[in-house]
C-alpha cells in the first residue's frame, strides 16, 4: 500500500496508533487463552540500513560495538553525558536522526520536536552529518544520481522511478531518493522475515503472525512453545538478513498478554 513497499493497514489503521494514548488503545488487544503476545521489533532498522548503504565507518563501528546512536545524539543535543540522557531526550533525538533520513529541514524540527531556533536546529543537523560524513556523502551522491537516472533502487532490486523531473519538484525527488531505498530495504527485510516465519509457524501450528507495524511484527504463540517461538524469531530476523552484511541486525523482543503491556525480554 505504499511507494516503498511497506504494508498499510485500514479499518482500523493499527499502524498509526497515537503515541501518547497508544498503550491505552493497545490494551484492548489481548492474547487468546493459552497464548502470549510477542512484539519483535528491529532495533533502529532504517539507520542500520543507512549505514549499510553508505558504508559509513563510524555508524558501522557503533552498531558492531552495540552503541546506541540515538543516545549519543541526545547527549550532544542536550549537553549531558550519555548515561544521563532521559527517555524523553532520547525520543527527541530519534526524531532528529530519522528526520534527517526523511529529508526534514531545520525549521520543521525547530517548530515541532526541538522547540528551539532554526539556527540551533540546523546546528544539530550539521553536527549529526558532521559526525557521520560517510552517510552525508552517500545522501548527496544518491540525490545527484536520482536526478541523472530517474530512479533509485533498494538492496532487493525494488525501484522507485521519477519519470517527470522539473525544477519545481527537484527538492521533493531528492528527499524521496534518500528515504526510498532505505525504507524499502528495511521493509523488505522485515517482510521477508515475516514470510519465512509464517512458513515455519504454519508447519508447527505453535504460533501465528497477527500484524506488522513498520519494522516490528506482532505474533501470538502458544504458552508452552514460547521459547521455541522466540528462537525462530531471532533466527529468521537476525541471522537470515542480507548476505555478507557488515552491519548486525538486532531484534528487540517484548512479551505479554496485552498489546499495551508488553515486557522487554532479554535477547537470546
Amino acid at each position: 500500500g505504499t511507494q516503498t513497499g511497506r504494508l498499510s493497514s485500514r479499518n482500523p489503521n493499527l499502524q498509526n496508533i497515537p503515541v501518547l494514548i497508544g498503550p491505552l488503545i493497545r490494551n484492548a488487544f489481548i492474547a487468546s487463552p493459552g497464548y502470549t503476545l510477542i512484539e519483535a521489533d528491529y532495533s533502529q532498522l532504517e539507520l542500520r540500513v543507512a549505514a549499510l548503504f553508505s558504508g559509513d565507518e563510524k555508524m558501522i563501528d557503533s552498531y558492531r560495538r552495540g552503541i546506541d546512536i540515538h543516545r549519543v545524539v541526545a547527549s550532544e543535543v542536550f549537553h549531558v553525558p550519555p548515561e544521563q540522557v532521559t527517555q524523553m531526550q532520547r525520543y527527541i533525538a530519534k526524531y532528529i536522526d530519522f528526520g534527517i533520513l526523511y529529508g526534514r529541514q531545520a525549521h520543521s524540527l525547530a517548530a515541532n520536536e526541538l522547540q528551539c531556533s532554526v539556527e540551533e536546529a540546523q546546528s544539530y543537523i550539521d553536527s549529526f552529518l558532521g559526525r557521520f560524513q560517510g552517510l552525508s556523502r552517500w545522501m548527496k551522491e544518491t540525490q545527484k544520481k536520482s536526478l541523472q537516472q530517474g530512479y533509485v533502487e533498494s538492496k532487493f532490486g525494488r525501484r522507485r522511478r521519477f519519470p517527470l523531473i522539473l525544477e519545481s519538484n527537484k527538492g521533493d525527488i531528492e528527499r524521496k531518493a534518500v528515504n526510498t531505498p532505505i525504507q524499502s530495504t528495511a521493509s523488505d527485510l522485515c517482510l521477508s522475515a515475516l514470510v519465512r516465519m509464517n512458513t515455519r509457524f504454519q508447519r508447527t501450528k505453535h504460533a501465528r503472525i497477527l500484524l506488522t507495524v513498520h519494522d516490528s511484527i506482532l505474533i501470538e504463540s502458544k504458552d508452552e512453545y514460547l521459547d521455541e517461538t522466540l528462537a525462530i524469531i531471532h533466527e529468521e530476523m537476525e541471522d537470515h538478513t542480507l548476505p555478507d552484511s557488515v552491519v548486525p541486525f538486532v531484534v528487540d523482543i517484548k512479551v505479554g498478554h496485552s498489546w499495551g503491556k508488553l515486557d522487554k525480554r532479554n535477547n537470546a
